[in-house]
């Protein structure tokens, strides 16, 4: 097998998991019309106002740049070493009701658990994965934390908080001391707003 050591191959391999971790996120939330039916309204708030640039900063403990906000994902790269390319996303999930939350909640958290190894198993890795419950934090949360191959690490936060479900998943190239914690703080301070 051929080294992921250049810079090259490390950024490939960056932008490939952002993109899957992507599309592991629920994406099929429902319409304002279907919760405007069966539902009172929420009172929305944009995943890039509860994790705003200065959260980002906190976390990615660096210059953070935008790459995604919308209704439902907020998404921040890191800007000052390209090479060490980390990304933190947040997407927020509104849903019809706390049970279909419950769901939702249980299908993230079981998708961001089972990610590294379905990442490692192909490339012939060993998965290093750590799983926690979070007390406080919401109705139920958990902590989510794998290697991606030799170099990429992922930590996941996932909260259920009533009808909504947040993930805030930071990926990034090696391993950041405090990140975890930093992580943590910010998922905080979002689901109190939320």
């Amino acid at each position: 097998m051929k080294p992921l050591h250049t810079p090259t191959h490390r950024l490939a391999l960056a932008g490939a998991l952002v993109l899957a971790l992507a599309a592991c996120q629920p994406s099929a939330a429902p319409t304002a019309a279907v919760q405007a039916t069966s539902a009172p309204a929420l009172a929305t708030a944009r995943p890039c106002v509860l994790l705003d640039r200065e959260a980002a900063k906190a976390v990615l403990a660096q210059s953070v740049e935008p790459m995604n906000d919308d209704a439902e994902n907020c998404m921040w790269r890191s800007a000052d070493s390209p090479m060490a390319f980390t990304t933190l996303m947040m997407t927020l999930v509104n849903n019809d009701n706390e049970a279909m939350a419950a769901q939702v909640y249980e299908g993230v958290a079981g998708i961001g658990s089972k990610l590294g190894k379905m990442v490692n198993q192909p490339l012939g890795q060993a998965t290093r994965k750590t799983v926690r419950v979070i007390d406080g934090l919401g109705d139920e949360a958990v902590f989510l934390a794998s290697n991606m191959g030799e170099m990429v690490q992922s930590s996941q936060v996932v909260v259920r908080k009533g009808r909504r479900v947040a993930a805030f998943v930071l990926t990034g190239m090696g391993e950041s001391d405090g990140a975890a914690a930093r992580l943590e703080a910010a998922a905080r301070r979002a689901v109190e707003r939320m």
